[in-house]
């Protein structure tokens, strides 16, 4: 089995599927390793005062952002279990690219965002240099405010995949595509618990 730091190797993959050793070869082909990569989902405050739980982190008051700009996320899943007794606009953040401040803040940062909103709905949306715009939004069935939401991103190339406690809601597409590696959470207001922040990569080494 092939090695590649400490990284899962899931096996050889050829076209997007996993390479039969057995099948004939008759022209040139280029197989791939894919592998899982291993992400410590270490964050750091990089706005506001959230506090540490079991399991995650809770925001007191006023808007929070927990980050990891040191390990580039660029292809896979995010996912993070939100509660919140209050209406919030807080979820998951991904492809951050960092404005270099000593403190982070929201003027000249882009990154996506993939929140449970105050309207109760899964809100797909885009922060384009402190601007921001919503891409892709619907109402979460049978929402209740202060109930459990475990929300998940799927990241493949340029396509994002919006889940709710396992279902598919949409996915999007765009060709001006944020090219940031930095990925955390952001929570809207106090009272808000964001829990099993989850973090799984695939990469390719030829």
């Amino acid at each position: 089995t092939p090695s590649y730091g400490e990284n899962i190797f899931l096996g050889w993959f050829s076209g997007g599927k996993q390479y039969d050793f057995s099948a004939p070869v008759t022209q040139n082909i280029t197989i791939q390793a894919l592998w899982e990569k291993v992400y410590t989902s270490d964050l750091y405050v990089a706005m506001g005062a959230p506090t540490a739980i079991a399991n995650g982190f809770a925001s007191s008051s006023g808007a929070n952002i927990l980050a990891n700009t040191s390990q580039h996320f660029d292809r896979g899943s995010i996912e993070v279990t939100v509660s919140s007794s209050l209406p919030s606009d807080s979820g998951i953040i991904f492809c951050v690219e960092n404005n270099g401040a000593s403190s982070f803040w929201e003027h000249n940062v882009s990154y996506y965002f993939f929140f449970v909103s105050i309207e109760g709905h899964a809100y797909l949306g885009k922060v384009n240099n402190g601007k921001w715009s919503a891409l892709k939004t619907l109402p979460i069935a049978d929402f209740s405010q202060g109930d459990s939401y475990t929300i998940k991103v799927i990241l493949n190339g340029t396509d994002i995949f919006c889940y709710v406690n396992g279902e598919l809601y949409f996915g999007y597409s765009e060709i001006r595509f944020l090219t940031g590696g930095g990925f955390g959470l952001r929570t809207g207001t106090g009272s808000v618990a964001s829990t099993d922040f989850k973090v799984n990569g695939k990469v390719t080494n030829e």
